[in-house]
């Protein structure tokens, strides 16, 4: 039986259900990927790489085999079209879920030359505000924060843009947002426990109810740049300041998805899709200081200064 999605502005075509929202409309032009099981034949032996808990290795034909631990492994064939998958002997399909929808598929649009990010982003009076960082910088939990205040999730983890008619847009994503179950249930106030990312990870993935969920593209307004965690813990108030283009096409490289990909041609795509990106959007740069019981005030402060210069934009 076949089963169509959409996530991240891509129209995907599977032979296993998932949770996420069906495929209707799929936007002209966007992205396409199939998502099928191996054959046999088609993936190394499952004892290469079995003691490697990250493979990604580019091959002469184009294709990218990709392998996590004992979970599962993947074969994105040239052209980013089709994905071919198989479970090793830890996988079940709440984990195969969170590796295809994220870091596999992720391959798959760089070989249709879309540049992920690596980002959350929230809507905010129909517009969205992206959250740019590395992970363990709070992209998640922050966005959590703006959801149990009334904004609701356009994507978490991964941005994928386009343009139309002349604007900068953020596809809507998967539906779900990875947290640690301590800040679900601060933030968020989770009732349900989560699925793993891993049986052995502490982060789990949380699906939201769909009152909290932004299902349509919406036109992105700005980019803020999320501190490190040991910048949060020398920081003791809340700011917001401007940064120049520059600096901002700066951070957009250095969160940038699957880096392992780095060819010649990929690289010179990168600096032109994102040096067109930081010249589009407004970027800012937050501080915050560590903990979770700051996070409504970072919220605000940021929801105050995106509707202040939503009004100044429009006089």
């Amino acid at each position: 039986m076949e089963h169509r999605y959409s996530v991240f502005g891509v129209s995907v075509t599977s032979d296993v259900p998932f949770e996420f929202r069906r495929d209707e409309q799929p936007r002209a032009g966007g992205a396409a990927v199939e998502f099928t099981c191996a054959e046999d034949g088609d993936l190394p032996s499952e004892e290469t790489h079995a003691s490697d808990w990250f493979t990604c290795d580019e091959r002469p034909d184009g294709s990218v085999y990709l392998r996590w631990g004992r979970y599962f492994d993947f074969l994105v064939e040239g052209g980013g079209t089709r994905i071919k998958y198989r479970a090793l002997e830890d996988g079940d399909t709440a984990v195969l879920q969170n590796f295809l929808f994220g870091q596999a598929l992720s391959v798959a649009l760089v070989q249709q030359g879309v540049e992920p990010l690596h980002a959350a982003v929230i809507e905010v009076d129909g517009r969205g505000i992206a959250l740019l960082g590395d992970c363990g910088y709070g992209k998640s939990t922050l966005a959590a924060a703006f959801v149990q205040a009334g904004s609701r999730l356009v994507s978490d983890d991964v941005l994928v843009v386009y343009r139309e008619r002349g604007r900068v847009m953020a596809a809507a994503g998967s539906g779900r947002v990875k947290l640690l179950p301590d800040s679900a249930s601060a933030v968020l106030r989770a009732k349900s426990p989560g699925v793993p990312i891993t049986a052995r990870a502490e982060k789990r993935v949380f699906r939201l109810d769909e009152s909290m969920l932004q299902r349509c593209d919406v036109p992105l307004d700005a980019v803020f740049v999320l501190p490190s965690p040991d910048v949060r813990d020398r920081t003791a108030e809340v700011a917001i300041a401007p940064i120049a283009p520059t600096r901002l096409f700066h951070e957009l490289v250095k969160n940038t998805f699957v880096t392992p990909l780095a060819g010649a041609s990929r690289l010179e795509r990168n600096f032109d899709w994102n040096a067109r990106l930081a010249a589009d959007v407004r970027g800012f740069c937050v501080s915050y200081p560590s903990g979770i019981a700051k996070l409504p005030a970072v919220r605000d402060i940021i929801l105050e200064h995106r509707r202040h210069r939503s009004t100044e934009d429009t006089q």
